[in-house]
């Protein structure tokens, strides 16, 4: 309820959905929504195989308002599933905000993912290269949620990654302080992007196999 992205809507009367697959979780989305008559709680795991069934099972429209998408894994394949049936108005996805643009990185898709030490989801130069793919653009990065819109509703707001990830998280005055975390990659952004590329599949190399990594928009043919 605190941080959520969508329970201040539900507060003021939106209808929607919540998918949580975690059973403890769950029992407090479902206590968080149950004074909400249109609002309702699924448990199931967000996949890119059912994810779309799922939607039109709650009979989502083909545009509906706002996709808040942070599963911590497999959040690229789910959204790419996604926008191959809906066009959401306004979407906020989490990104990996330890990797800066131009670096391409995304986690191989595997049902069965678990969160491990800076290593889920994907970068912010492949959410470009999805935003290019489907006609949407970048609004802004806050930290580590991006927010897209279609490019017909928000072309003039468009920011391209860079400047998005620059003024979003890394010259954040508080980035260290809220990600602290993150000190043990800190080294990559003083690196140029080849440097930066072989620096992170040596950070990654315990997860051989397991990712994506390049410069290129082909990254995905020649990744760990």
């Amino acid at each position: 309820m605190r941080w959520s992205n969508t329970y201040a809507l539900f507060l003021n009367g939106w209808k929607g959905i919540g998918v949580e697959l975690d059973a403890r979780k769950f029992v407090k989305l479902a206590r968080a929504y149950k004074y909400f008559p249109e609002v309702y709680a699924c448990r199931n795991r967000a996949t890119p195989n059912n994810i779309v069934p799922l939607l039109q099972s709650y009979e989502m429209p083909a545009d509906f308002a706002v996709l808040s998408l942070d599963i911590d894994g497999n959040d690229y394949w789910v959204l790419r599933a996604i926008l191959s049936e809906f066009r959401p108005q306004l979407i906020v996805t989490e990104v990996n905000e330890k990797i800066p643009p131009p670096i391409r990185f995304v986690v191989k898709y595997d049902p069965n993912f678990q969160l491990r030490h800076h290593f889920f989801g994907y970068s912010m130069a492949v959410l470009s290269d999805l935003c290019d793919e489907f006609g949407y653009v970048i609004l802004a990065l806050e930290y580590n949620n991006a927010f897209l819109a279609p490019k017909e509703l928000a072309a003039e707001r468009a920011v391209d990654a860079q400047a998005a990830y620059t003024s979003g998280y890394l010259e954040r005055p508080d980035r260290r302080e809220k990600f602290s975390l993150n000190f043990d990659v800190e080294a990559v952004y003083s690196l140029n992007p080849q440097e930066a590329v072989a620096f992170l599949k040596d950070f990654y190399s315990k997860f051989a196999g397991e990712f994506y990594l390049g410069l290129d928009e082909d990254f995905m043919t020649d990744g760990s």
